[in-house]
């Protein structure tokens, strides 16, 4: 009965929540509400496990719907699931995953030493500066989809030179006509391509900030660092 209970409350369920309730059960109560969630809650509820749940849930798994799983995740968070698993099964699972920066993740799982370049996902908002806030507001459900960051967009010319940051907050503040370049912040905060992690956790503690775009010297943009997964690691 409390089970089900449990299932008709899942969508309403925070996976960090969850994750903590998954963590209680047992086995097969684990893997049977597993189940019955989207591939969206199960990938963010995946992630939040601790390693000794990670490895049980997915042993009972079907590899293919494992690798759906850690394909929505950033290149770290992919590596830090991949890497509590025995190294058969993580290289099938790897295999399966059709993520479009598998190179970075092999390179994390490969190598003890992290770059920031490792780190980076591509999947972010990026978006010209003379679009309304209004337009991005209706049309913000598409852009954020398929996104690793969605708390900020990232205001770049046509050659994705970064020309400011505007948050999430900022936009849904705005007035509906006001184009980004009106409200974008232009000091932005920055990680380089050559910067360590410990640069890198040092202006994350600063600042404080949930994600860092990282440039080359001409100001491209070339993915963008989340805290979590710098603060993460253990150097």
């Amino acid at each position: 009965m409390k089970l089900n209970i449990l299932k008709d409350a899942l969508p309403e369920i925070h996976p960090v929540d969850l994750a903590d309730i998954l963590e209680e059960l047992s086995e097969g109560q684990r893997l049977d509400i597993f189940n019955e969630l989207k591939t969206e809650q199960a990938s963010d509820t995946l992630e939040e496990m601790e390693p000794r749940a990670q490895r049980s849930l997915i042993s009972s798994m079907d590899k293919e719907r494992v690798a759906d799983l850690i394909d929505e995740m950033t290149p770290a968070q992919a590596a830090d699931v991949l890497g509590v698993l025995p190294a058969s099964d993580a290289e099938e699972i790897l295999n399966l995953m059709e993520h479009d920066e598998t190179d970075k993740i092999e390179s994390l799982l490969d190598n003890a030493e992290h770059t920031i370049c490792d780190l980076t996902t591509i999947n972010f908002i990026r978006l010209s500066p003379d679009i309304p806030t209004a337009v991005i507001i209706a049309d913000f459900r598409r852009l954020a989809a398929d996104a690793d960051v969605v708390q900020y967009l990232y205001i770049v010319e046509t050659d994705d030179r970064l020309l400011g940051v505007v948050s999430l907050a900022e936009l849904l503040q705005a007035e509906p006509r006001t184009p980004l370049s009106e409200i974008m912040t232009t000091q932005v905060v920055y990680l380089e391509e050559g910067d360590s992690i410990s640069e890198a956790k040092e202006k994350f503690s600063h600042y404080g900030f949930g994600a860092l775009p990282v440039t080359d010297a001409d100001d491209i943009i070339h993915g963008v660092v989340t805290y979590r997964d710098i603060m993460g690691l253990v150097h």
